[in-house]
């Protein structure tokens, strides 16, 4: 059965969209413990 994560930590695996010198780019940060942990994925 798949884990199910709290909608606050399934937004550590969501790119956000910011705009740097007219540009639209994707940023992804991985934290791998503490405060803001990234949620990983479990096969």
């Amino acid at each position: 059965m798949p884990r199910r994560y709290a909608p606050v930590r399934s937004q550590t695996l969501i790119a956000k969209r910011e705009e740097v010198d007219g540009k639209v780019r994707y940023r992804l940060d991985i934290r791998l413990q503490g405060e803001g942990e990234t949620v990983f994925f479990d096969f």
